[in-house]
């Protein structure tokens, strides 16, 4: 056997040629559609609708996560968005808490609802002014409706500035305790 004949069962190898194909594809299909980067935190997820790219890395201390906007293509609000799953039982009152912060300043919405069909607001919608000083936040409310796949959620699509979230807390208060308002400092 010669030179050229080793070279060209190589490439006629079925495995190399597979592999080669399998490579192509996945190098082509990156290069011409962008593909949202979504780093896996525990309990807390993205959303990024087409065009749009984010990802949320985690910050040095456990507490905050940090949400960043790579590329802004949102035509409306809720469609960049940052979430933390809950579930909610119908009467029940709950108290968020959490501190929130901005790279610059921006808006942001900040609600509870419904992560299926037909994606109701669970009884908290607040519009939110962030910026790079961190604010702590409180919001008790009564769930409007029971799910086990509820979502606190950020949305995020108004602007590009990064935010941060730490000390997130979502608790049911107990029946006697009055849920007051919206409390932000």
């Amino acid at each position: 056997m010669n030179d050229q004949d080793e070279t060209s069962n190589s490439i006629l190898n079925p495995t190399f040629l597979v592999w080669t194909v399998l490579i192509t594809v996945c190098l082509v299909a990156r290069a011409f559609r962008p593909i949202p980067f979504e780093l896996a935190i525990p309990d807390w997820t993205i959303h990024a609708a087409d065009g749009s790219i984010a990802r949320i890395t985690p910050a040095e201390d456990s507490q905050t996560v940090r949400f960043e906007i790579r590329r802004n293509a949102a035509k409306e609000p809720w469609d960049i968005a940052l979430r933390r799953h809950v579930s909610l039982t119908l009467g029940q009152r709950y108290v968020l808490r959490f501190e929130a912060r901005s790279d610059q300043p921006r808006d942001a919405v900040c609600l509870v609802r419904e992560f299926h069909p037909p994606w109701d607001t669970a009884g908290l919608y607040v519009p939110l002014r962030l910026a790079a000083e961190w604010r702590k936040f409180e919001f008790p409310f009564e769930a409007s409706l029971g799910s086990d796949h509820a979502v606190v959620e950020w949305l995020a699509g108004m602007a590009s500035p990064a935010m941060e979230i730490r000390n997130f807390e979502f608790k049911g208060l107990p029946p006697s305790l009055p849920s007051g308002g919206a409390k932000h400092r």
